[in-house]
């Protein structure tokens, strides 16, 4: 998973800290900028730490025979669909993914379906699989 697919929250995060300058520069009284300070630093926390939780929690990788998603930090989950059992492939973008080359990887097998979350470059990696399928089925013949 990219950073650059939480471009939102990023974003988001950074309003926030404006936000927090903006009702500092009014010069309220101190008990609604405390507040505001309390509701949005928490926020900004949340919204930065979101994309590193999802790096460790979710990885994908592609081996020499199949596809394998592993999900989990203390408990790890591994979903593998082989590239000779793969019925489709699909790339997913958003407009800001076209722009800053992000998007989503969908591998669906027979029984199984795995989502590559937020990958840079999703045309690349589409055209590997598509490699390592075409390759695994010149294995089989």
């Amino acid at each position: 998973t990219s950073r650059i697919s939480f471009f939102y929250n990023y974003l988001l995060a950074l309003l926030l800290v404006f936000f927090i300058f903006f009702v500092k520069s009014l010069g309220l009284n101190a008990t609604i900028q405390t507040i505001s300070l309390f509701v949005a630093l928490p926020l900004i926390v949340i919204l930065i730490s979101e994309p590193e939780f999802e790096r460790s929690y979710r990885y994908y990788l592609l081996e020499e025979d199949n596809v394998i998603m592993v999900e989990g930090i203390f408990s790890k989950k591994e979903l593998s669909i082989p590239y000779d059992q793969i019925a489709g492939t699909t790339i997913l973008k958003s407009v800001l993914g076209r722009i800053l080359k992000f998007g989503d990887v969908r591998i669906s097998g027979f029984k199984d379906e795995i989502v590559m979350k937020g990958m840079k470059n999703p045309d690349m990696i589409y055209q590997q699989i598509q490699e390592k399928i075409k390759s695994s089925k010149k294995k089989k013949k």
